[in-house]
């Protein structure tokens, strides 16, 4: 089944949180727990300024998380919905 967010929102795969850095940012032992980073899989028909595969750091409590066996939505990975409001920075090579 594929997931189309809606509107300005954006669908994200999780980075492990044991990997400290996003591209050449470091993230500190201190701030692990607030910030994150993830990889954009699809993208509402409103989003402009993020593409599919886009790597962004967004605060660790945005979103919602998508778990849903009813519907055939298992994943090892995972999956959230974040508004670009909540977004903080896309991440460049």
């Amino acid at each position: 089944m594929k997931l189309i967010p809606l509107g300005d929102r954006v669908l994200v795969e999780l980075d492990d949180i044991t990997n400290r850095k996003v591209g050449l940012i470091e993230i500190p032992d201190t701030e692990k727990e607030l910030l994150r980073s993830a990889r954009v899989v699809a993208i509402g028909d409103e989003v402009k300024a993020f593409k599919e595969g886009d790597r962004i750091l967004f605060h660790a409590y945005s979103g919602v998380n998508v778990h849903a066996p009813s519907l055939g939505i298992v994943n090892d990975n995972i999956l959230r919905f974040l508004m670009t409001s909540e977004i903080i920075a896309r991440v460049g090579d």
